[in-house]
């Protein structure tokens, strides 16, 4: 019971620091600076168009990545099958099947916002606001 009481007021301590934190007021605007004085807030007029600017690198980050984890897969695959490491195939194979996964989702996850903005008539990736 005393070691209940302990963990409970340290976890109290832990989230009223932390939500403390979290609530001073910090201009982010002007403490991420771009290309020495200029601050993220003079570049983009609002979280959206950020978020524009950051999706379109995020989807072919995610392809370079899954190109990058198939050849890695693929090479462990041969390694393995020319020591006969039957282990190794099975871990080559199912990080093949991880990136595929991987892939299908954030595919899968693009066409499912295109969807709702067709179907909508709001345009999540370019608002015209």
């Amino acid at each position: 019971m005393k070691k209940v009481l302990i963990t409970a007021c340290f976890l109290l301590m832990f989230f009223k620091t932390t939500i403390a934190c979290l609530a001073a007021p910090v201009d982010i605007g002007e403490q991420f600076l771009f290309k020495g004085d200029v601050g993220i807030a003079h570049v983009f007029n609002s979280v959206s168009s950020l978020v524009n600017v950051l999706i379109p690198n995020i989807f072919v980050v995610t392809g370079l990545l899954f190109l990058v984890l198939l050849i890695f897969a693929g090479f462990g695959i041969i390694v393995s099958a020319g020591s006969g490491d039957t282990e190794g195939s099975k871990k080559a194979k199912s990080a093949a099947t991880a990136a595929a996964i991987g892939l299908a989702l954030v595919f899968c996850s693009y066409w499912l916002i295109q969807i709702v903005e067709f179907v909508t008539g709001f345009k999540i990736f370019s608002p015209s606001f």
